[in-house]
């Protein structure tokens, strides 16, 4: 008898999602895992990142608190505790009118410190591949599945999980693949919709997003509330959300503003870019003092990213299902991840 056959997962992404995964399928060590990354380097991507007690208790099934808490100040606490202050500040005074109380903390991180973690979760035996940016992916009836990249390299594997983004490769031959066949039984319709849904359209939102160091803040507004409460500051097609992170090095800053009337347009631009603040400063104008305050020490470059809704229009067949809930609309900026697994 030859040496059995090892099961073996490759995750497209290096992203949040995909070293999530990689760090749960950890705890299977009969299970080979390989991660590919377009980027040629695990860059420090984003910004702040905030998690909410539900998915904080994936974070202790992961066995990864103690080492995340490392990296907070925020100390973890049962129980209803406030998390989040929203104010009406399209205006001056601005005032608060509604305090969102959760079981449990809003624990806030660096997006690189909460990297860094899963980083150092993953067993040795894992492989992660740079400069790998997936092509596209046979499945067959019968053995393994063959995984192509841009290089014209190849893989195979027994599962794959596309973890690779709003722009993902493994979303795009996934829904290819099913529509064709859709299309091949006589369901049209069934197909167009599956077609329609392999690429994401903008919501007319777009994101602002920089971090502020505290001490710059502190120069002109030495009492301002974002020191230690996390906030979003509302108004008309706008809104603002800061927080603290990093043991309150930084002021996590993302400034959304929304148009409307382009929702489900296309963009013409890159939907990831730095931006001279001045792109979105005039759209504040006006708006209470602690908005000012915030949009006063944002100096550097700010990096633009667009809003986009995502059909996710992926049902559980014989050969592939999705990490993520099916047929529902959803909106989310290019920083966050979708798995998508097939088998």
């Amino acid at each position: 008898m030859g040496p059995r056959h090892r099961f073996r997962i490759v995750i497209c992404g290096a992203g949040i999602g995909g070293l999530t995964a990689a760090a749960a399928l950890s705890a299977y060590p009969d299970i080979d895992v390989e991660i590919y990354e377009a980027a040629t380097q695990l860059t420090e991507l984003g910004a702040g990142i905030g998690i909410f007690p539900r998915p904080w208790k994936v974070m202790q099934i992961l066995g990864i608190e103690d080492e995340l808490l490392k990296y907070s100040e925020v100390e973890r606490k049962e129980g209803p505790v406030p998390s989040f202050r929203y104010r009406k500040s399209d205006q001056e005074p601005g005032f608060d009118f509604y305090t969102l109380t959760t079981h449990g903390n809003l624990m806030l991180f660096h997006r690189a410190d909460f990297q860094r973690v899963l980083l150092a979760r993953l067993p040795k035996s894992y492989g992660i591949h740079l400069g790998k940016r997936l092509r596209d992916y046979q499945q067959r009836s019968f053995g393994p599945i063959e995984v192509v990249f841009e290089d014209g390299s190849t893989t195979t594997c027994d599962v794959l999980i596309g973890a690779d983004g709003l722009k993902s490769a493994v979303r795009k031959s996934l829904l290819t693949e099913k529509a064709a066949r859709a299309r091949s039984n006589g369901r049209r319709g069934e197909a167009a919709s599956m077609y329609d849904a392999i690429d994401p359209v903008w919501s007319g939102t777009n994101a602002y997003r920089a971090l502020i160091p505290s001490e710059d803040l502190r120069r002109i507004a030495p009492d301002h509330k974002v020191y230690t409460q996390p906030t979003q500051y509302l108004g008309k097609d706008g809104y603002i959300i800061a927080y603290s992170v990093d043991h309150g090095k930084y002021i996590n800053f993302v400034a959304f503003i929304s148009r409307h009337d382009l929702e489900y347009s296309l963009f013409d631009g890159p939907w990831f870019s730095p931006v001279d603040r001045a792109e979105f400063t005039d759209h504040f104008s006006g708006w209470e003092s602690e908005v000012q305050q915030l949009i006063a020490v944002v100096f550097i470059p700010a990096i633009r990213q667009l809003s986009l809704t995502i059909s996710e229009y992926i049902t559980v067949c014989e050969a592939t299902s999705s990490m993520g809930h099916p047929c529902y609309k959803i909106l989310a900026f290019i920083c966050f991840w979708q798995c998508y697994t097939t088998w």
